[in-house]
């Protein structure tokens, strides 16, 4: 009803009605032309939001983590990541107590992008929106506005104004204990001692011993659990601290049979990665126990 800028909906015995705002009102935000353009297929999108979205803070005060960081890495800066001649495409998120980090193969045409943050509500509303989509999805970045497009659906998001930390320090380059475990078993033996660990806190001990890993809850209230894995190990005896929560959550995206992890010392974090591929890899930051 335009006379009285009212909405009249009817269903059945149901009757509505609605205010309404002036079209003019409504925000424009088309990027068209106005930024570097690439395809990337379905999968690999997926894949990008995936592994990496359990680790995006919510922390208000910190707003340039609440996101995906996007970026491109020239070929001779891979390291141990086997990518193609064309360099990678990385996402990167991290809540200060855990990182992720995935590298896939570049589109051609993700050299020109400019560095990005997704933010998480549109990173959660894209990965919902992509599930059944197979065609390969186009994508248009600038500094400020990141658009996917397909031929049914077209999602168009403001990026997060803000510069993300410089990642590369956090990851240890150093760390010399090396352990090869059963992913299965590890999920277990942790998820099952943390079940009397503080609601809060999720503390679980791990103590790393020649073939073997054993954690170990303490818990006033509701006693103590102990359970030993079978490990590939051989080194130096440690034991570490870390959130059951955290390390879980970065279990639950490894997909090999069998996880690597590499230590430090007490205070130096942790990765975990899939057995044999540093594409996908994941950093847990430890606790004092």
């Amino acid at each position: 009803n335009r006379d009285n800028e009212r909405l009249i909906l009817t269903a059945g015995r149901s009757n509505f009605t609605l205010p309404t705002l002036p079209k003019d009102d409504f925000p424009l935000m088309s990027t068209a032309g106005e930024g570097t353009e690439f395809s990337i297929s379905p999968s690999d999108l997926k894949l990008l939001l995936d592994k990496n979205k359990f680790a995006m803070s919510q922390e208000e005060t910190r707003y340039y983590l609440n996101g995906i960081y996007i970026h491109f890495l020239e070929k001779e800066h891979a390291n141990d990541n086997d990518i193609g001649e064309n360099g990678g495409l990385v996402g990167v998120a991290t809540d200060g107590h855990r990182l992720s980090k995935l590298v896939l193969d570049a589109p051609k045409g993700t050299n020109a992008i400019p560095n990005v943050i997704i933010p998480r509500k549109t990173v959660i509303e894209l990965r919902k929106l992509i599930e059944d989509v197979n065609e390969a999805i186009l994508v248009n970045v600038t500094e400020t506005k990141i658009v996917f497009q397909t031929d049914n659906l077209r999602l168009v998001s403001k990026l997060i104004d803000g510069t993300f930390p410089e990642y590369q320090n956090v990851i240890p380059a150093a760390n010399d204990k090396h352990v090869t475990v059963q992913t299965k078993d590890l999920i277990n033996a942790v998820d099952r001692v943390a079940t009397i660990s503080s609601d809060k806190v999720r503390a679980v001990k791990l103590s790393l011993e020649k073939e073997k890993m054993i954690f170990r809850v303490e818990n006033s209230e509701f006693g103590t659990a102990v359970e030993e894995i079978e490990a590939d190990y051989d080194g130096d005896a440690l034991q570490i601290g870390f959130n059951a929560r955290y390390l879980l959550d970065i279990l639950a995206q490894l997909d090999t049979e069998t996880a690597q992890m590499s230590f430090g010392d007490v205070g130096t974090p942790v990765v975990v990665h899939n057995h044999d591929d540093k594409r996908a890899i994941y950093i847990l930051m430890p606790m004092r126990i």
